[in-house]
């Protein structure tokens, strides 16, 4: 359709053309419509959405199934009303499953039920009561829950915890073999979480396990990540198989990325260690690496005998065994053959000795052993680039090692667990001038000093360690602050007004009753200082935070 303007009247080229007049105008306007072949005459308006939201449903519907998380999921479908009614009834509750071996085999056969929602799976956590206050809330799709269960899918521990005793155990074979089955409907299925024991010892829950891991190894073309716990106290009982060791599926995990195995009862068993290595050596792309047991037989060389990693980045290492030179022989060669390795972290096992130029991309060292970081950590120092360092022990030996280190002004984040006295402790930080991040033992050092330090330390000392770091922003470990409810509120104004001046960027220190899950945040708003009391929820997450009491001073 078309519209001309004319001066005057122009003759009809048309037998469909209208003429219309103004009544305010001298104008004529032609209206003349251009039919097509057909009974009817079509008028179409340009789409003024966008063109996303010009596709039809069902690509929309394609589109979100690439979509990989759950949080993006959210944020995809807040975007419009179109979207959110493709996300929220068929994506978003299937993208990430976390349910309570409590629940029973019920969530898992309503999931089986329908296989075209499930392929959007990507996370799986089946858990028992042990790993609840972790995993807790669950999460799984209750818009196919029948009506008698529907009401406890958003469900929280004290609700769990009203659960009849006999729904209060571990993993029972229902549930494992219902978990099998929804598995196996989950083609794009990326992370698995694997935490808790069997309820019962019995040939019934072996045979169920060894189908829930079964169904894990046909995933083996999407899955990437597993992570397998059992609980330390009391420790999962050691494996019974219902077939030869050798068989069992688990053993056949291969392409893993990243693979977390904590406390699991078959690394007490020498014969399944064995076995185990087999995954490892099937997952040579794997990039993050953690393994913790605490068995005091434990045979490191069994598990890395000529294992190679070349992509690795993460090792976090917590093995509590026999101090014997063949582990620690065994772990010193694991790292001088792996030195893609950025951030490592060992416990209670020294590796010993490591040559010059060992791990040469390493930009975190975490090594909790006797004077540590102990005989590998210190031959690491001089030539790394670290980021961050600790726990550590000021002694000489500890002391020579960071002074002939060639990159200190790299180092952000120092964690500290003992030292002779606060000079000695402000020769150690002052190697550092770009520190950020500083945590010494969080002790009462007046009264309850000698296991960090063998001398008191009055608050006022502590000064003397804000001097040495102008660019400190997280102080932890020290009350500097005092209680409001028994003493001088305006003390502590002057206290956070001192902390500032001496170091500006400083954001968050201790609270006065030295309790870990809460700090003193500091901000400084022109003349004006604002510190406030908050909760840490995630100390390595620095926005999760919640204001529980606030001051300002002028």
């Amino acid at each position: 359709m078309s519209i001309n303007h004319h001066k005057s009247r122009a003759p009809l080229r048309e037998p469909f053309a209208t003429v219309l007049s103004h009544s305010h105008s001298s104008q004529w306007f032609v209206i003349e419509f251009y039919t097509t072949p057909g009974p009817f005459s079509t008028i179409r308006h340009p789409d003024s959405r966008p063109a996303l939201l010009q596709l039809p449903a069902e690509l929309l519907d394609l589109v979100a199934s690439f979509v990989a998380t759950h949080r993006d999921l959210v944020a995809l479908a807040l975007t419009c009303r179109a979207l959110a009614c493709i996300i929220i009834p068929t994506h978003a509750a299937y993208r990430d499953i976390r349910i309570d071996s409590r629940r029973g085999p019920t969530p898992w056969e309503n999931i089986t039920a329908r296989p075209n929602f499930a392929a959007g799976v990507r996370c799986v956590t089946l858990f028992d009561r042990s790993e609840a206050r972790r995993f807790l809330p669950e999460r799984f799709p209750n818009v196919i829950i029948p009506a008698a269960v529907s009401d406890a899918a958003v469900t929280s521990s004290r609700e769990l915890r009203r659960m009849p005793r006999k729904k209060r155990g571990g993993l029972n074979a229902e549930t494992l073999a219902a978990a099998a089955n929804a598995l196996r409907v989950m083609p794009n299925l990326h992370s698995l979480v694997f935490s808790g024991s069997l309820l019962h010892d019995m040939p019934a829950c072996h045979s169920a396990e060894a189908l829930f891991w079964e169904a894990a190894v046909s995933r083996r073309d999407s899955l990437r990540h597993i992570e397998y716990i059992q609980p330390l106290n009391p420790p999962a009982p050691l494996p019974r198989y219902t077939t030869e060791v050798q068989l069992y599926p688990f053993w056949s995990i291969s392409n893993l990325t990243s693979l977390s195995v904590k406390h699991a009862a078959f690394l007490r068993h020498p014969p399944s260690v064995v076995q185990f290595s087999r995954v490892l050596h099937n997952s040579p792309s794997l990039e993050n690496l953690t393994i913790e047991v605490y068995d005091w037989a434990f045979d490191l060389r069994s598990l890395f005998h000529e294992v190679r990693f070349p992509h690795l980045r993460t090792l976090a290492l917590e093995i509590y065994a026999r101090p014997e030179p063949t582990n620690a022989r065994a772990l010193a060669e694991f790292l001088e053959r792996t030195p893609t390795l950025q951030h490592v972290a060992w416990y209670h096992l020294d590796p010993g000795p490591l040559s010059s130029g060992a791990l040469p991309a390493l930009r975190s060292l975490r090594a909790d052993v006797p004077d540590s970081p102990g005989i590998a950590g210190r031959a690491l120092l001089p030539d790394s680039a670290l980021v961050s360092l600790g726990p550590i022990c000021v002694t000489p030996r500890t002391m020579e090692a960071m002074e002939h280190m060639r990159r200190r002004e790299m180092l952000r984040r120092l964690d500290v667990v003992s030292f002779e006295s606060i000079p000695s402790l402000v020769r150690v930080v002052s190697l550092f001038p770009h520190l950020r991040w500083l945590r010494v033992p969080t002790v009462d050092y007046w009264h309850e000093h000698r296991t960090v330090t063998p001398v008191p330390i009055h608050p006022g000392e502590w000064v003397k360690v804000l001097d040495a770091l102008p660019m400190l922003e997280i102080f932890r470990g020290v009350s500097i602050f005092r209680d409001p409810d028994n003493s001088n509120v305006e003390e502590n104004d002057v206290r956070a007004r001192d902390i500032l001046n001496i170091c500006p960027r400083m954001r968050q220190v201790e609270h006065w009753d030295l309790d870990p899950t809460h700090v003193i945040s500091l901000e400084s708003e022109g003349d004006r200082v604002v510190w406030r009391v908050v909760e840490v929820v995630d100390e390595t997450d620095e926005s999760s935070v919640r204001d529980t009491w606030t001051r300002e001073t002028i």
